[in-house]
């Protein structure tokens, strides 16, 4: 299955289990200490294995229909293909090649209103930071991952319609920001 399959809840049953277990692991995270918590779920996991392998056994014992509950991951593939470890990595040196250049850029303020940008971003992530901390960002993205393409694809007309006007306002705002530093360097360079 592909992640959108799970994102936009096609199969209820699965994608609840990933979802509930995902956000139970992020939670348990704020009041243990990951270690903790990793080994935890780990044995948690371990045990509803061991329950579900008791159970068909049980079953069978008894000579009572049942199906195995894990024979859905027991075909899971998990060998990983060499062609998708180089395409992973070569994406990954591909996006390291352009992205610090990209940085460097930035932090040497080669286009002042790109550096701009890049310290108000910059400066509402300290916000962003002083309102919560980042596992509670995290577990914030791990539910509205779930529920936003669900939304969207039973409200895609709507949201596109919103989509459009914010990014039509982003750019009235980026333009008139751009505008002021603009005049305002025009104006310091010609009092120079």
């Amino acid at each position: 299955m592909e992640l959108i399959h799970f994102l936009t809840w096609t199969d209820p049953l699965l994608t609840g289990s990933i979802f509930g277990a995902g956000l139970v692991f992020l939670i348990s995270n704020i009041f243990f200490s990951f270690l903790s918590a990793s080994a935890y779920f780990t044995l948690g996991v371990v045990m509803s294995g061991l329950a579900s392998k008791l159970y068909v056994h049980l079953m069978g014992f008894l000579k009572k229909p049942c199906s195995d509950p894990l024979s859905r991951l027991e075909r899971v593939d998990v060998n990983i293909p060499s062609e998708n470890i180089e395409s992973v990595v070569s994406l990954v040196v591909e996006t390291l090649n352009t992205s610090i250049p990209a940085l460097k850029s930035l932090l040497l303020a080669h286009n002042f209103s790109n550096s701009v940008k890049f310290a108000a971003i910059l400066y509402s992530i300290t916000y962003i930071g002083a309102l919560c901390s980042t596992l509670t960002l995290i577990t914030g993205l791990w539910v509205a991952s779930f529920i936003f393409p669900t939304i969207y694809t039973q409200n895609r007309e709507r949201a596109d319609e919103v989509l459009s006007q914010a990014k039509t306002q982003y750019k009235a705002v980026i333009d008139w920001v751009l505008s002021m530093v603009q005049s305002n360097t025009v104006k310091m360079s010609k009092d120079k």
